[in-house]
């Protein structure tokens, strides 16, 4: 009869504790300097779109914080809107990929840049 009991609890006192530990990661994100990730990132975004220099928001700290984030809410079982935190972590991976071709390193990998493409067609 007291084999429930103790499994319960060991697994109550097991749950609390990766609860805490995955709480404190969060926390210890927002800590390092990523408070604002705390937030939907809407209000970032459209300033962002509308001009303001906030490139310092989509960093990849911002956007990592924001990924595990969002992955413990939803694994708890929490309910994360898919126009909040899903439209940043988008709009900070569109960030990256739109800052890749000013990336020295993939133009020598890919071989000429594009500004000297067109010469090589034309000659």
């Amino acid at each position: 009869s007291r084999g429930w009991l103790f499994a319960w609890v060991a697994e109550f006192v097991m749950m609390t504790v990766l609860a805490l530990a995955a709480g404190f990661l969060v926390y210890s994100g927002d800590i390092t300097g990523t408070k604002t990730a705390g937030s939907s990132g809407i209000p970032q975004l459209i300033g962002l779109l509308n001009g303001c220099d906030l490139k310092g928001e989509f960093s990849l700290r911002h956007g990592l914080v924001k990924w595990f984030g969002v992955c413990l809410a939803v694994a708890s079982g929490l309910a994360v809107g898919p126009e909040g935190p899903m439209i940043f972590i988008g709009a900070c991976i569109g960030f990256y990929c739109s800052r890749l071709p000013q990336n020295p390193t993939v133009w020598r990998f890919l071989g000429t840049p594009p500004a000297t493409v067109g010469d090589d067609v034309y000659t």
